[in-house]
């Protein structure tokens, strides 16, 4: 019983460095995006005006073809490219932090990792009862 109550304990405590360390990494990253500039596709700029003409195209073919499955395949094909176009344009930036906070975030995720795991995985040893 003891051994149990002292895997919840490390179970608590490695969910509160992972939470924290989350937190703080959360906190010191900028995010940005770039969607309305175009975003880059094989070494060139694609404004985001011209990846929506295959939404638009599928649609309008869906409305006059209904029972067609090409319209449908360019209309989600549309939605994919829109999608990955977001996706694509997003900029993650870590704003400027000391080397102390840079590790202790890292120290924090990476232990309260391991002490998650090692509650939930087990040690791999197991005591013998004679």
């Amino acid at each position: 019983m003891d051994t149990s109550k002292n895997t919840f304990v490390l179970f608590l405590v490695g969910v509160l460095m992972l939470v924290t360390g989350m937190f703080w990494l959360f906190n010191i990253v900028q995010v940005t995006s770039t969607f309305g500039q175009g975003f880059g596709m094989w070494g060139r700029t694609v404004p985001a005006g011209i990846i929506s003409l295959p939404l638009l195209a599928g649609i309008c073919w869906w409305f006059f073809n209904p029972k067609s499955l090409w319209p449908k395949i360019l209309t989600a094909l549309g939605l994919l490219l829109i999608l990955l176009g977001i996706l694509m344009s997003i900029r993650f930036h870590i704003v400027r932090v000391s080397l102390f906070e840079f590790l202790a975030v890292f120290f924090l995720i990476a232990g309260g990792v391991g002490l998650v795991a090692r509650c939930l995985l087990g040690s791999g040893k197991k005591k013998d009862k004679e």
